[in-house]
């Protein structure tokens, strides 16, 4: 039988880091974007509708992006959470056992 051991600390800063990384990446797309909106004034034509859906779908893979790491982030502070809370529940299981008796014969 495997044993998982996690330390609750370890995952949230573990969120934290993801959320950092996140936010760094929202900021270097958020300057890439108006660094390249700010040359579109001198696109016309095709070439111009063609940028601009180009962007278009770079928008929306980086809202993707930035869900999906949202996400894993949240999905690790639940899992401690989850872990913590089991922790709490099997010592406080353990120490009503103590306390009953029901050891004794042990």
């Amino acid at each position: 039988m495997s044993s998982v051991r996690t330390d609750v600390a370890a995952m949230e800063a573990s969120a934290g880091h993801v959320d950092q990384i996140n936010d760094q990446i929202q900021g270097r797309m958020n300057s890439l974007r108006g660094r390249v909106e700010s040359a579109t004034a001198f696109w016309q034509g095709g070439s111009s509708k063609a940028f601009q859906d180009l962007m278009e779908r770079f928008s929306a893979a980086s809202a993707k992006h930035q869900a999906a790491l949202t996400d894993i982030a949240d999905k690790i502070r639940q899992s401690g959470k989850g872990y913590d809370e089991a922790e709490q529940a099997n010592q406080a299981q353990i120490h009503q056992a103590g306390a009953s008796g029901s050891l004794a014969g042990l």
